[in-house]
């Protein structure tokens, strides 16, 4: 694998995405479902500790901390459907077969792992967590304290109570990115290079090491491509139901019959949200995967490692 800039990356992203289609869709359906049931079982243990945290503390303090936990291990989950994804491209790469069974397998055996690195990584934002925590807490009582006692014009006063939390939204998703290129690695370091959750880290953290910038505008057009692919199939969706319904406009059809069209949108949503799940998701993993590689052919020459173990792939099958 050569050192390649972003654009090559994307191409070698998709081609991977073409040749191993078949299996990222089946190993996704597999293993979503497995996750679909672990995951429910979690939320339902869940709800009922929240209960229990929210009324025995603190109830502003008590829901931020429940819902912290809950979506760090949610996430945990998540990232170990990533690691099936990126053990096909890694593999795929380097020129070498695998099963759906076995990313599977490996990514069911990941969960552990992936939750001790959210846990891990949560830890380091907990001073993000709580800046936030105030500046969320101090919004909640200025905007409480309005409806009771509000001395300010209504419209610029409500003006402020939107355009704040867009603001802290915005800052939160900047904050989140800034951290995300610490770890952008640590999946692959924990899957090819078969670390445990520390080391992820510390191989992460060396990669991006004197390329900070760099690895943060590749992930940031990384991100708007995945994203971009997936609200351009919804703005496609989104057009033939607004030409569904300016059609019965013009033909004067009941407004019940407007309310049907409507609820066409959200049918046509469904496979869309499958197709984004299944097919496109997938897509930052094997990216960041590319990503990875090229990072290691960089600082590590492993490019040249890939090369004579083709090479001696095909003396062996010379000699046969």
């Amino acid at each position: 694998m050569n050192i390649t800039g972003i654009a090559e990356i994307m191409d070698k992203s998709l081609d991977i995405l073409r040749q191993k289609f078949k299996d990222i869709v089946m190993y996704n359906l597999v293993y979503t479902m497995i996750l679909g049931i672990v995951g429910f079982l979690l939320i339902v243990l869940f709800a009922i500790l929240g209960i229990f945290l929210v009324s025995s503390s603190d109830e502003f303090s008590g829901v931020i901390t429940y819902v912290s936990v809950l979506l760090t291990i949610l996430l945990g989950l998540y990232l170990s459907l990533g690691t099936g994804v990126i053990n096909i491209a890694s593999k795929t790469v380097l020129g070498e077969k695998t099963s759906i069974g076995k990313s599977i397998s490996l990514a069911f055996k990941a969960i552990l792992k992936t939750l001790a690195l959210t846990f891990l990584v949560a830890l380091t934002l907990i001073p993000a967590i709580i800046i936030f925590y105030y500046m969320g807490r101090g919004f909640i009582d200025s905007f409480f304290n309005f409806i009771n006692f509000g001395t300010f014009t209504f419209r610029l006063q409500w003006l402020i109570f939107i355009i704040i939390p867009l603001f802290m939204l915005l800052l939160a998703f900047f904050v989140a990115i800034l951290y995300l290129i610490f770890y952008i690695y640590i999946l692959q370091e924990m899957i090819i290079e078969k670390k445990g959750p520390i080391r992820a880290i510390k191989g992460s953290y060396r990669l991006i090491k004197n390329n900070y910038f760099t690895t943060l505008k590749n992930v940031f057009l990384v991100l708007l491509s995945v994203y971009g692919i997936r609200y351009s199939f919804e703005s496609i969706v989104t057009l033939v139901v607004a030409i569904i319904y300016l059609a019965g406009v013009l033909f004067g059809i009941e407004q019940d019959m407007m309310t049907i069209f409507t609820g066409i949108y959200g049918v046509m949503t469904v496979p869309l949200t499958a197709l984004t799940w299944l097919v496109i998701t997938p897509v930052f993993f094997i990216m960041t995967t590319v990503m990875y590689y090229n990072e290691r052919a960089k600082k590590d020459g492993i490019d040249l490692y890939m090369k004579l173990e083709t090479l001696k792939k095909q003396r062996k099958e010379m000699a046969k």
